[in-house]
């Protein structure tokens, strides 16, 4: 077994979190559980052949450190033979790293429990929560229907309708079109509201479509993803029937909302269908309110509005404040995200507290995101297309390996470069298609690094560059300004330059494999 094997094996396994000491917040994999079993005793020897001595208190055990997480074989005071089980942890939750930095557990080794005591009573945790309890009511949040993408639909459709409820006719839908064209779509028509059809789940046979609109002489066909990913080819597949059943003398158009404005996964897609954000759609919904609405629609959008801003885009200095507990009471927060159903947590925390546990722990996500959309809007500053975006990455494909005469013959064109903003880096990366025909050729003598990619069919990708642009304790900790700063600073000085270097080196390696 060698390194890419090991990470295939460690990857596709179901690791368990260890319950009863939280203090020493680790996951394991016991030998009769592995899906493999041949690779787990593979795993095994490979960490023993290829790791470094460590200690366990006065316990000797053998080390193996990769993509900030360190492996081993227990239980550890046992024989190589008689380890039946393989333990993770991440890197900073070591004996040997803890020991280092002074923040090893009072309780030594031992089955426990974690008090939410601190946390509960912290001035600055206690003072979110009242902030949240003087947050005015909102429909949307008794209801607890904000994460719900087929609610968000059917809002959406409702504005959409010309003959809607709302009094409004056809302007939200005249000025949604405007802003597919500003996104990059074709000029939709301005219609009436007598002209249209809007339909909700609309079956195509094999899927459904979130939002179908549709006259004598055109289709637009919405796509709403607020936390998930397109399924499989299910873009491609919502396209070949709209232009089977509709292709034939009407105009079509797909629109792509999804919280950010990303692009669809597949690049054919992302060719197709027009990102929008909802933080557009949420502009036009405060516009709608300076209009001359009925009281009741106007509090339904008000709230909905404010639904919006609060899920999707909630202000700094509230992220700010959760990540700084977070950082603060981290040695708890930690193992709490693998505990929340135990009845002892439960039992600790009222159900306000609980919800500001959890979404403290999502701040993560919600700084990752803030960057993303903010890396979006630096490319588009700086005349850089996108290529592609899943979640937490953006990419482009860099013109001087484009235009390369080698490289044109692949499909698909096996390099982009990628930002990589995750809860814990924002990175800046070169990627190579695993599936493309060059893969093996430049990974065998080339590849410097192993990197998880996202897991797609086609997105199968290995990381031959990398450089961090802000650091993981900087990311945890910094404010967001500072943390756009960075980014800013980077587009500005040093990405060019970054593009150039990368792409120089990657043509030297190709000429070699050419020869």
């Amino acid at each position: 077994m060698n390194k890419f094997e090991f990470m295939d094996f460690v990857n596709n396994e179901q690791w368990v979190f260890a319950k009863t000491v939280p203090e020493w917040p680790h996951f394991y994999l016991v030998d009769e559980k592995a899906n493999n079993k041949i690779g787990f005793n593979e795993a095994k020897l490979f960490i023993s052949e290829n790791g470094y001595d460590g200690k366990f208190y006065n316990i000797n055990v053998n080390y193996y450190d990769v993509g900030g997480w360190t492996y081993w074989a227990s239980p550890i005071a046992k024989h190589f033979d008689s380890q039946n089980m393989l333990n993770k942890c991440s890197s900073e939750f070591t004996y040997g790293s803890r020991l280092k930095e002074g923040r090893m557990p009072k309780n030594g080794f031992s089955e426990t429990r974690i008090s939410l005591k601190e946390i509960l009573d912290d001035k600055e945790f206690v003072g979110l929560i009242e902030a949240a309890k003087k947050r005015e009511f909102n429909l949307f949040d008794v209801l607890d229907v904000a994460s719900y993408e087929i609610r968000h639909s059917n809002v959406i459709a409702w504005l959409l309708d010309g003959k809607g409820s709302h009094g409004l006719g056809s302007y939200f839908f005249e000025k949604f079109c405007d802003q597919c064209r500003v996104s990059g779509g074709k000029r939709i028509p301005v219609l009436t509201a007598s002209n249209y059809k809007v339909h909700r789940e609309w079956s195509t046979g094999n899927g459904r479509i979130d939002i179908l609109i549709e006259s004598d002489t055109w289709v637009i066909v919405i796509e709403n993803k607020l936390y998930s990913s397109e399924t499989g080819d299910q873009l491609k597949r919502y396209k070949k029937y709209i232009d089977d059943e509709y292709g034939k003398g009407r105009d079509i158009w797909f629109i792509y909302l999804t919280v950010e404005g990303k692009s669809p996964l597949r690049e054919p897609d992302a060719q197709s269908w027009v990102s929008v954000s909802y933080d557009a759609v949420n502009t036009l919904i405060k516009d709608l309110i300076g209009k001359k609405l009925q009281p009741n629609v106007r509090s339904f959008l008000e709230q909905y509005a404010e639904c919006i801003k609060n899920h999707f885009f909630p202000d700094s200095i509230t992220i700010d404040t959760k990540r700084k507990i977070y950082q603060k009471y981290k040695e708890v927060f930690v193992p709490l995200e693998y505990l929340f159903n135990e009845k002892y947590i439960q039992e600790q925390c009222s159900p306000d507290e609980r919800e500001m546990l959890e979404s403290i722990l999502a701040t993560g996500k919600d700084v990752s995101g803030m960057l993303f959309a903010h890396t979006a809007s630096m490319m588009k500053e700086y005349g850089y297309g996108r290529h592609s975006g899943l979640g937490t990455w953006i990419s482009i494909v860099p013109e001087s390996l484009e235009g390369n005469a080698y490289l044109k013959k692949y499909t698909p064109f096996p390099f982009v470069l990628v930002f990589r903003a995750k809860p814990d880096a924002y990175q800046v990366e070169m990627w190579i298609y695993k599936k493309n025909r060059l893969y093996n050729k430049f990974s065998q003598a080339y590849l410097k690094s192993y990197e998880d990619g996202e897991p797609s069919e086609e997105h199968l990708l290995s990381v031959i560059y990398k450089k961090e642009i802000i650091k993981s304790n900087d990311i945890r900790e910094l404010p967001l300004d500072i943390l756009k700063k960075k980014i800013d600073d980077y587009f500005k000085n040093e990405l060019q330059n970054y593009l150039d270097r990368c792409s120089k080196e990657i043509l030297s390696i190709i000429q070699k494999i050419e020869k």
